[in-house]
């Protein structure tokens, strides 16, 4: 039976045909997310007041994705009709593209110079760091407009925000995952390679945010694997928060006992199909995990440096007879619910927020002498819950199936190294001096050279795995043992404090999953049988 709300229809699923005359469901009909947002008090895709520029992609009918060009014409246009937001170069991309972030704040100061307020919340939203996950991008100009002069402007009274609606202009103009380099944003917050990257590391050591929301989209139909066994996911909406281990505990406890549930639960309460995160399903019988771990994505680096990170990633519907181009239009709307649930959350828990942030901001080198560092974290079963029940779809006939899989949803710690107070590195320093300034870590050139008793570390085993899909790591094994090691001038010097001292080991000890070490070029440095020119001293 069809209803209609506010001139919107919402009713049963109806069936489209994707290319090569594949049938799958799509989750609604075309109509109903939107009509879900309407019924959620914010209108999507309402006109907005006189005088504010609308978003390229509504002004030109929902026809094509906008170029990143347009994208940043409106937003200039957005920051020179308000006196609310301002618009900020914070870099260029690999081909060379700019950069910006819009500043909303009702305060002068914020917006000038990024100064805080000890009782407002900081809220970084980041859309589209994977060129082909254009959604949330999208979801971000019209939440834009919103916070200026709109439904959402309330919130201006108690935050301020900081909106990198287009992270990787490179792969939206070029239609591609990565940057014009060939890299993957999203998972370069270690190694710090790419422009894009630096870009938004500069935007949380500027503006400190206290939360973040990272916006994502994740095919149902992966060709090349699980669609090659014959089935699809079937998934709506994912919320992941910070779930490193080593992320300090106020943080952690807050993100996964507090902020996860309220944003699953209000999306749920709209009619939107969501759940707590669940890592890519490429082979029906592999084990089912939540999501990564390392440092290496952006959600957990922010957890890092003190600041709660969110993950949301909603469905990316294949290519088909949709009223939109992929069903664009009722994607965006299903990110601009997904980023009201944040919202509302966010409101829910600012003082929680503040006071987590500000804890993991002012623990140091003492919160993990005695307790010491998760170096590799990794999940694990729960014998409470061995397996998991989703849905998902067959491919030739969209039927809906539910498929168990062996769950492991326990992160264990493994044995926790306690960090030394000194680090000293020995060789291509360069090239750590550029990482270490890119991860505000300071460090210091000795003078002269000197001889310091340390822990010596011997690379005993490389060995380089392949996974699914081509990609490659290693495991790196190393024997330490007590030595008086000669230094010499030039060498540098590190005395890991404050945020660093949880960052730096991490980055730098070769056992740690998310060391720098991680990337090819990295690891190229390292030779079974020799001393790892990176030297632990107490």
């Amino acid at each position: 039976m069809l209803e209609k709300i506010d001139g919107e229809i919402i009713g049963e699923e109806i069936p489209h045909r994707v290319a090569g005359n594949l049938p799958v469901m799509t989750a609604t009909c075309h109509y109903f997310w939107c009509g879900v947002w309407l019924m959620a008090g914010a209108v999507l895709f309402a006109a907005p007041g006189a005088g504010v520029p609308v978003p390229p992609i509504e002004s030109n009918g929902w026809s094509r994705l906008p170029k990143s060009a347009e994208v940043d014409r409106f937003l200039g246009e957005l920051a020179a009709g308000s006196e609310k937001a301002r618009l900020v170069r914070i870099g260029r991309s690999a081909g060379d593209r700019p950069l910006h972030a819009l500043l909303i704040s009702r305060r002068r100061d914020f917006r000038a110079t990024g100064m805080f307020s000890p009782e407002r919340l900081v809220v970084l939203l980041i859309g589209g760091q994977h060129g082909t996950e254009p959604s949330g991008a999208e979801a971000l100009q019209r939440a834009a407009v919103e916070l200026i002069a709109g439904r959402l402007s309330h919130h201006l009274e108690r935050m301020d925000f900081v909106l990198a609606v287009n992270a990787n202009p490179d792969g939206r103009d070029l239609g591609r995952r990565v940057n014009a380099a060939g890299v993957n944003l999203s998972t370069d917050f270690a190694v710090v390679s790419q422009p894009e990257t630096r870009a938004l590391l500069g935007c949380m050591r500027r503006y400190a945010p206290h939360i973040l929301l990272d916006l994502h989209e994740s095919a149902v139909l992966k060709k090349r694997s699980l669609g090659a066994q014959g089935y699809l996911t079937d998934h709506e909406a994912q919320f992941e928060v910070s779930n490193n281990p080593d992320i300090h505990p106020a943080l952690l406890g807050l993100g996964r006992e507090t902020l996860l549930p309220a944003m699953i639960a209000a999306v749920n309460a709209r009619g939107l199909r969501c759940r707590h995160y669940v890592g890519e399903i490429t082979d029906i019988n592999q084990p089912v995990t939540h999501g990564g771990l390392s440092i290496r994505n952006i959600r957990n680096y922010a957890g890092m440096r003190g600041t709660l990170g969110v993950l949301v990633e909603n469905r990316l519907d294949p290519p088909g007879d949709w009223p939109t181009e992929r069903n664009l239009k009722v994607r965006v709307a299903k990110q601009g619910l997904c980023l009201l649930a944040f919202l509302e959350a966010c409101e829910a828990a600012r003082p929680q927020i503040l006071a987590a942030t500000e804890a993991a901001r002012r623990g140091g080198r003492e919160d993990i002498r005695e307790q010491g560092l998760a170096l590799a974290p990794a999940y694990a079963g729960d014998p409470a819950r061995p397996h998991i029940t989703l849905p998902m779809r067959r491919r030739d006939s969209g039927e809906p199936v539910e498929r168990s899989f062996v769950y492991r949803p326990r992160i264990v710690v493994g044995p926790r190294q306690v960090p030394p107070c000194t680090y000293f590195i020995r060789g291509h320093h360069e090239r750590f001096a550029r990482v270490l300034d890119r991860h505000g870590i300071p460090f210091s050139r000795l003078e002269h050279s000197t001889k310091v008793e340390s822990i010596r570390q011997r690379v005993s085993k490389l060995t380089q795995i392949t996974k699914p899909g081509g990609m490659t790591s290693s495991v790196i094994e190393v024997t330490e043992s007590e030595a008086e090691v000669t230094l010499s001038a030039g060498d540098l010097r590190i005395d890991p404090l404050g945020l660093g001292a949880r960052l730096a080991p991490l980055l730098l000890d070769p056992r740690s999953s998310s060391s720098v070490f991680g990337a090819a070029e990295f690891r190229a440095l390292l030779s079974e049988g020799e001393d790892l020119f990176i030297v632990r001293s107490r």
